[in-house]
């Protein structure tokens, strides 16, 4: 996962909630839409069900090893 302290899950669900509530109340703002709590449960629900999803997928030794290398060569070359 890319930011450390979003490894947990309750973390990650907490920040989810911050940004699709912020969204939300920036729809009514805006008048560019208008709040709907059934969006905020299905895109927490999306986000929790990948986040489940990607933490089965690092317990498999061939992807974590790949994502490892990738980020290795990644930041070997964006060093200057």
């Amino acid at each position: 996962m890319m930011f450390k302290k979003y490894r947990k899950a309750i973390n990650f669900f907490i920040f989810i909630l911050i940004v699709d509530l912020s969204i939300e109340i920036l729809q009514v703002t805006i008048k560019l839409g208008t709040f709907d709590v059934d969006d905020l449960i299905l895109n927490c629900t999306g986000a929790m069900i990948a986040y489940g999803i990607i933490r089965l997928l690092l317990r498999i030794p061939f992807i974590n090893k790949l994502l490892e290398t990738t980020k290795r060569d990644y930041l070997k070359r964006n060093m200057i």
